[in-house]
């Protein structure tokens, strides 16, 4: 409540929540429960389990946070608008009911510890090696003998799984190869849950790739932008933020809060005889600006195709086809150091 501004801006957004119903999104809605499987798998396997077990032993604690992330799941995919993000209020009952779940499951008596960290030690080591096998298989260029090599070697690691967890429960017990099982899914796909977050968060950036968790456009080459504009305001005997720049035929927010140091001038072309120090056009020639100004383009905006997403494709390194525009920043001819007199440099 200390900052009363922040009050208006959430009316305001209601009106916006609104208008998402009338829209319509790019992002197919067969994507949003899918991104659940993706990104949430061992909180939506255990929150199922975990509400299953409520509707059936009358646990209302249980059955309430069911209904709600139930919910918020079709309160999401029935807006026309929908976008993966729209999915937050149904984690919150999600990973409540799986909180519980884990909680009941993962309770190992303490005669048996030892041998439950045993096998839920293999259990990790197993799967580990089968999602690295796995993504060593998708990899772009593998040859066709090291694919069948990798395929076996996949094949093999689930049998000596299967095998393992068989023989500790006939030479110990059905609960503790049960519980190291489940102990070690739980940490493998825990990690894999982690590294996911680490991907939707923006932390694991590859190239070409996109998360569901982020579908909107990214800026890949703003910060070159903005080093490259320093460095010619260096370069022409001017502090870093000095120099002016004019933006012309470029329609960017964000690229006018990236230069917002500077003096900024908005125009629709860049216009003759004004010789500004540097221009920011589109991705065409200008004939006012060949012949005194040096061009250099950057990828300004890159946007996943979400309508072209091929899971085979996309899983391994969350590889996706973008579209990308274009910027090219021109600097005046006379700011470059080779262009002043050898008296002067």
């Amino acid at each position: 409540m200390t900052m009363p501004g922040g009050i208006s801006a959430w009316f305001a957004s209601l009106p916006e929540y609104i208008k998402g119903w009338v829209a319509r999104s790019e992002m197919r809605a067969a994507l949003l429960p899918l991104s659940l499987v993706l990104y949430q798998p061992l909180g939506l396997l255990l929150a199922l389990a975990s509400a299953a077990r409520g509707w059936l032993q009358g646990k209302s604690r249980r059955r309430a946070l069911s209904v709600w992330m139930l919910a918020s799941f079709l309160l999401a995919i029935l807006n026309p608008s929908h976008v993966v993000a729209d999915l937050a209020w149904a984690l919150v009952p999600l990973w409540a009911l799986a909180a519980m779940e884990l909680a009941r499951a993962l309770r190992v008596p303490r005669e048996d510890r030892w041998e439950v960290l045993g096998a839920a030690a293999l259990s990790f080591l197993l799967l580990v090696f089968m999602w690295l096998d796995f993504l060593a298989l998708r990899r772009p260029g593998v040859m066709a003998e090291q694919a069948q090599m990798r395929l076996w070697l996949l094949v093999g690691a689930f049998l000596l799984l299967g095998m393992s967890l068989l023989l500790v429960a006939v030479g110990w017990s059905q609960r503790i190869a049960a519980s190291g099982a489940t102990w070690g899914m739980a940490a493998s796909m825990g990690l894999y849950s982690l590294a996911m977050l680490m991907a939707a968060a923006g932390h694991r950036q590859l190239p070409n790739s996109a998360e569901m968790w982020r579908p909107e456009a990214s800026l890949p080459m703003a910060g070159s932008l903005l080093e490259t504009v320093q460095d010619q305001s260096k370069w022409s005997w001017a502090d870093a933020s000095e120099r002016p720049i004019v933006i012309a035929g470029v329609d960017s927010p964000a690229l006018r809060w990236l230069l917002r140091e500077r003096e900024v001038e908005i125009r629709v072309s860049a216009g003759a005889g004004l010789d500004p120090p540097m221009v920011i056009t589109r991705d065409e020639e200008d004939p006012t600006l060949v012949g005194s100004y040096r061009g250099q383009s950057f990828v300004w905006r890159s946007t996943p195709t979400w309508n072209l997403f091929r899971l085979p494709e996309w899983l391994p390194f969350h590889d996706m086809t973008h579209q990308t525009e274009t910027i090219i920043l021109w600097v005046r001819n006379d700011l470059f150091p080779d262009s002043r007199p050898a008296a002067t440099q």
